[in-house]
């Protein structure tokens, strides 16, 4: 069997050229898509405020350990580890706290 080159050509491209570039494509689009879900699953920065929500409660009150003095007032992860969320006023700690969406008061 003499195959030219132009049946030879046509060979590559169906049996390595394209499946290696779908295979190839194929690879980054887990890849791309695996780095997301990483990113995704990665808590916000400790001090970052957690923007409000349709379960974020909103009220403040007492003290703790103070964050720097440049943060703003608004929910952060609870510094003594009791809950999720605690307030902070912008100067204290609050007796507010969140756990699991669900508004409560604990005192400090």
């Amino acid at each position: 069997m003499n195959l030219g080159l132009s049946e030879l050509l046509i060979i590559f491209l169906i049996f390595i050229a394209i499946p290696v570039s779908l295979i190839w494509l194929i690879y980054r689009a887990v890849a791309y898509l695996s780095e997301q879900k990483k990113r995704d699953d990665l808590p916000p920065p400790m001090g970052s405020p957690i923007p409000p929500g349709p379960t974020t409660p909103t009220h403040p009150d007492t003290s703790l350990v103070p964050p720097p003095p440049s943060t703003p007032a608004g929910w952060y992860r609870d510094p003594a580890q009791n809950h999720d969320l605690r307030y902070f006023d912008g100067t204290t700690w609050t007796s507010h706290v969140s756990t699991d969406g669900s508004e409560s008061t604990d005192p400090i």
